[in-house]
């Protein structure tokens, strides 16, 4: 028999024994900690407790979200208060817009709010917003991620402004909305703790 034995059951859960008893020392590191950089948390300090955005995309890119400029804070996507400072897209509407907490998700591939269980959806940061022909490049910085899912719920959607009795859900189609809606609030009764927040 070894003297030391290790089993892994998991990402996170090692067991140990030691047949002789001697000390240990391990160290293990959390893969689904996250390192904040200073901007990230002066950010999250300054994060809009009214309003949250959505952005639902077919392409990822690089830390952007692609999304058709004909999906983009429309008028009935936004509140009426939001379009018309931020839908132009000015200089103040891209800032103002940075400080409103993002969910950044693919299309659900189901209906109903349901998607794919293998499907992660990201709370983040805009750090900018690039204009180009037809599209629109959402520039993001991810603060953690969570089960998808957990947004079309039956539960959980009315907190995130997602309504689920129709087939069709914002989740289905892609484009930029702004809830307004607390998603703190929403993080909270959706049972989902660990995302960085503003005092």
């Amino acid at each position: 028999m070894p003297l030391n034995q290790l089993e892994q059951n998991g990402q996170k859960n090692i067991n140990i024994t030691n047949n002789q008893g001697g000390t240990i020392n391990l160290n293990i590191h959390d893969s689904s900690s996250q390192n904040y950089e200073t901007e990230d948390l002066m950010a999250v300090q300054a994060f809009s407790k009214v309003y949250y955005q959505l952005l639902v995309t077919d392409v990822l890119v690089g830390g952007s979200a692609i999304i058709p400029a004909n999906r983009s804070l429309l008028s009935n996507m936004v509140p009426i208060e939001i379009f018309n400072s931020c839908s132009e897209l000015s200089d103040q509407g891209k800032e103002k817009l940075e400080t409103f907490p993002a969910i950044v998700c693919r299309r659900n591939t189901e209906y109903y709010g349901k998607t794919s269980l293998s499907q992660s959806a990201w709370y983040c940061r805009i750090t900018g917003v690039l204009v180009e022909e037809n599209v629109i490049r959402v520039l993001f910085h991810s603060l953690g991620s969570f089960e998808q899912n957990k947004l079309g719920d039956q539960q959980n959607a009315s907190c995130f402004g997602i309504n689920t009795d129709c087939m069709l859900t914002d989740l289905n189609l892609t484009g930029w909305y702004v809830h307004k809606i607390n998603i703190f609030n929403a993080f909270d009764k959706a049972g989902i703790t660990v995302m960085p927040r503003p005092d």
